[in-house]
């Protein structure tokens, strides 16, 4: 199956069924992104929230995230498609990212890690963002981004977009998309060798999970295809070696 044979409403779905699984944490080796927590950290320290901030969390997952930026004594709200792995006492709000659920001129900041790509209407969310960010308010974006002509064939199947692969877009796009969306003040910073670290651990696991598979020890979960995911960590990483595909941080602001 492709993303093709799937309406955006069932990719989201897809999606955060993907995400919730047990069994994706592993293979992405307990990290749903590249850099890790190494990298959250980065992107907090740039976008510098304050004690006093509210700062949303668009795509909060497990809330890994919002701990880090908590740390700052700032308030984080997450919103998800699904909450049911926020940590306790978290503020989590079940939402469309597309559709955000909040007042304009709300928040102080706002994030979204590796999930844009995700998002069928990426141009909308990033309205959304815009709309609920106060007037001089600051936007932090972590994600994948690829410079491709054409999807090659490995990546099109619905396993890679839920990756961050299949549905990501080109730096130049993806700065176009939040310049039309009202951001000013744009800066990517780059970190292809996260991507490329990122693509290696799954890759090991993968062939884990095929050797265990062979002797018959390894049950697996409906639907993963584990030869169709080599064959997309191979291609995936076949692209960052040649510069097409990589991952970093976009900082921007709405206008005060």
């Amino acid at each position: 199956m492709t993303t093709l044979d799937l309406a955006p409403s069932d990719l989201k779905a897809c999606c955060a069924s993907f995400y919730a699984n047990d069994w994706i944490g592993w293979l992405l080796g307990g990290s749903l992104h590249p850099g890790g927590e190494a990298l959250t950290r980065r992107l907090a320290t740039l976008l510098n929230p304050r004690a006093d901030d509210l700062v949303l969390d668009v795509a909060s997952g497990r809330g890994d995230s919002a701990r880090i930026l908590e740390e700052s004594g700032a308030s984080v709200v997450g919103v998800d498609l699904q909450v049911e792995g926020a940590p306790k006492g978290a503020t989590a709000v079940q939402a469309d990212a597309e559709a955000l659920p909040f007042r304009d001129d709300q928040f102080d900041a706002a994030v979204c890690e590796c999930s844009l790509c995700l998002f069928p209407d990426k141009a909308t969310a990033l309205s959304e963002m815009y709309r609920c960010l106060k007037p001089g308010g600051r936007l932090g974006i972590a994600d994948v981004v690829l410079d491709v002509e054409g999807l090659p064939q490995e990546l099109q199947s619905v396993a890679a977009y839920v990756a961050c692969i299949g549905g990501a877009v080109d730096k130049e796009r993806l700065m176009g998309l939040a310049t039309e969306a009202g951001f000013v003040d744009l800066d990517w910073e780059d970190h292809r060798e996260a991507l490329v670290e990122y693509i290696e651990g799954a890759k090991s696991r993968l062939v884990g999970v095929k050797l265990a598979m062979g002797l018959g020890k390894l049950p697996l979960p409906d639907g993963l295809d584990v030869d169709g995911a080599l064959r997309a960590v191979k291609r995936a990483r076949e692209l960052a070696e040649e510069g097409k595909a990589s991952y970093g941080l976009l900082l921007g602001k709405k206008p005060a």
